[in-house]
């Protein structure tokens, strides 16, 4: 009996063993089950209080409200049993955040030092030397438009390609810089873009730099699509320039010598640097001598390091219309002269050969005698108008007479004198006209207006004008 009861017990506690592993296995799953729920309910909490500190810096930034921020609000608030419910953040948790945080400050602060270190890269690159800058030049930009850097926020021409020794340069490519922005700049300029070469070639706007402290007339040759600056060094420089017109007066050369004493300061705050190709300079300077120029360009030091060739030129008004007289105190067809430089001389202008003491009174009564002849002509337009002839017929005969007058002298070779004597009949019309011009001292006037313009030629070497 004692073993059958035994037996029973055995047998019964069997059975309870598989109930209760059973019972101990629900119990885990339903644990497991909360803690994920738990898990889930502190995600969404998170993301919520990310959204909602997410929109309430924003907010801040732009003065409105978040839309989550107020919809929370108008939401019932919860109810005691629902935040029981809700776990608190655990230490680690709100590490994990701060962690977050500081890592978004310092993204913030990399990019504000990334962007100061582009700022600071862009303004060296703007203020980087010739030399510095060559590297980031293409060879897709014709050789005349080619640049190693931009323009830049100061307002600075782009630094030009740099030739190689022995680079040919051509009317094609080549690039011509204007020291002075006055008249005279202005009807060169119009006479290169407007006059073609013999075989049709124009100057592109792009080859052409204007260089003026003042700032002078610089519109005027933007709206023309030239190239200007205030820094006449960067005509040698920047632009790297092959063919120079000095276009100022002489006392500016003079004020070098005379705050520099025995050596005179540069002309373009520096001597210009030493070009790698051949550099032509053409002086319209009045009243100052090439050898004085070239003590104001080139350092002293090293002068067998440039290969420089000087002239001293006059050139007319006329050349804006290709019609100018020009002259030069070499032969033109020399190997004094370049044939590049005889080229874009000859393009609107007719050139002559003048030593240089001779080019002050050259200049007077070539490059202002111009303006004598437009007086005259005015003269004897007006004679016409006063007795009938329409003004715009007046203007034109007398600008065809002059022009016939002067092609005769120029064809013939005769002497001014023998032509007026050949015109003139006995008791005819035309020796009543020269005798009212002769009581009106009218020769003695135009002589003595080209004299005056000589000795003025002469006072602006020294002294500005007042």
């Amino acid at each position: 009996m004692e073993s059958e009861k035994s037996q029973s017990e055995e047998k019964s506690a069997s059975e309870e063993q598989p109930a209760s592993s059973a019972v101990t296995e629900s119990q885990v799953a339903e644990s497991q089950v909360a803690e994920s729920q738990v898990s889930e309910s502190k995600a969404e909490s998170k993301a919520e209080e990310v959204d909602s500190s997410a929109a309430a810096a924003s907010s801040q930034k732009s003065g409105q409200a978040p839309s989550e921020h107020v919809a929370s609000e108008q939401q019932p608030s919860a109810s005691a049993s629902e935040v029981e419910q809700q776990p608190s953040e655990s230490p680690a948790d709100q590490s994990e955040q701060v962690d977050v945080q500081q890592s978004e400050k310092s993204l913030e602060a990399t990019e504000s030092q990334r962007d100061d270190i582009s700022e600071d890269t862009e303004q060296k690159s703007e203020e980087a030397t010739p030399s510095q800058t060559t590297t980031t030049t293409t060879t897709t930009t014709p050789s005349h438009e080619r640049t190693s850097g931009r323009s830049g926020r100061s307002g600075r021409p782009p630094v030009m390609r740099r030739r190689k020794k022995g680079e040919k340069v051509s009317e094609k490519n080549v690039r011509i810089g204007f020291i002075g922005a006055g008249k005279m700049t202005e009807v060169i300029v119009k006479g290169l873009l407007e006059i073609a070469s013999p075989d049709g070639e124009r100057i592109n706007p792009k080859q052409i730099f204007v260089a003026s402290k003042s700032g002078k007339n610089h519109d005027h040759y933007k709206r023309l699509g030239c190239y200007t600056t205030k820094r006449s060094y960067d005509i040698f420089g920047r632009m790297d320039c092959d063919m120079v017109f000095l276009a100022v007066h002489g006392y500016v050369i003079r004020q070098c010598y005379k705050a520099g004493g025995i050596r005179p300061l540069a002309l373009t705050t520096n001597f210009i640097p030493n070009q790698r190709h051949p550099l032509y300079i053409l002086s319209m300077v009045g009243g100052v001598t090439l050898n004085d120029i070239k003590k104001t360009l080139l350092n002293p030091d090293h002068p067998e390091k440039y290969r420089v060739e000087m002239h001293r030129i006059m050139l007319n008004p006329s050349v804006a219309y290709g019609l100018g007289i020009g002259a030069i105190d070499v032969e033109p067809d020399s190997k004094h002269c370049a044939g590049i430089v005889r080229n874009i001389l000859c393009r609107f202008c007719r050139l002559e050969t003048i030593v240089e003491a001779h080019m002050d009174i050259a200049c007077a009564a070539g490059g202002y005698g111009s303006t004598f002849c437009y007086y005259f002509m005015a003269a004897i337009a007006d004679g016409a108008f006063k007795r009938g002839l329409p003004k715009n017929m007046a203007t034109k005969i007398a600008a065809r007479t002059l022009q016939s007058a002067a092609a005769s002298i120029i064809e013939s070779g005769k002497n001014p004198n023998d032509l007026r004597d050949a015109c003139t009949s006995p008791s005819g019309p035309a020796i009543y006209g020269l005798h009212v011009l002769d009581k009106a001292d009218c020769a003695s006037g135009f002589a003595a207006a080209v004299e005056a313009a000589y000795h003025r030629i002469k006072e602006l070497a020294e002294n500005p004008p007042t």
